[in-house]
């Protein structure tokens, strides 16, 4: 069989990405769109290649419904090889069901993948991990409340030692 009898389709596969999922909230400065920012700086745009890496990660984000019922956009896991889901919950996420149907459905496509994909919770919530995560024994990052009023930054600084990031 020569090429050009060959009619199937071919899919590039991502190695590797990264979501940020956060609910949004109103009051203007969210933490995962912060985060997601950051972490598409460093990771996919000229972050690795700047830093002799010479390839880049891609990030998504899922923050704002997408479709009836107000879930996000579903994620397509099977686009890349493995996936880490970074989901940064609290108060606001935990107060709205469709956030823990979703995440539910996310976290059962996870498992019949094998292993192949990371559910990382990121905690901002004072009331701690979302129930759902404490259900599936998943354990977090805790993230720092702030002992001071935060001062404003940039997406450059996001995580630097002397900023608290977290509203």
């Amino acid at each position: 069989m020569s090429n050009k009898d060959w009619t199937g389709t071919i899919m590039l596969m991502d190695p590797l990405r990264v979501y940020v999922l956060w609910a949004p909230s109103r009051a203007g400065d969210d933490p995962g769109r912060r985060l997601a920012r950051a972490l598409r700086r460093q990771l996919d745009l000229v972050g690795m290649i700047r830093d002799g890496i010479g390839f880049s990660i891609a990030v998504r984000q899922r923050s704002r419904t997408w479709r009836p019922p107000s879930k996000p956009r579903p994620i397509d896991l099977t686009a890349a090889r493995w996936n880490v889901i970074v989901v940064v919950g609290d108060d606001v996420m935990r107060n709205r069901p469709e956030w823990a149907q979703y995440l539910a459905e996310l976290a059962a496509q996870m498992t019949a993948r094998g292993g192949a994909d990371l559910l990382l919770p990121v905690i901002l919530s004072p009331r701690g991990i979302l129930p759902l995560f404490g259900k599936l024994n998943l354990q977090g990052i805790q993230a720092p409340r702030p002992t001071r009023a935060p001062r404003k930054i940039g997406t450059a600084g996001f995580g630097a030692s002397r900023c608290t990031p977290w509203a």
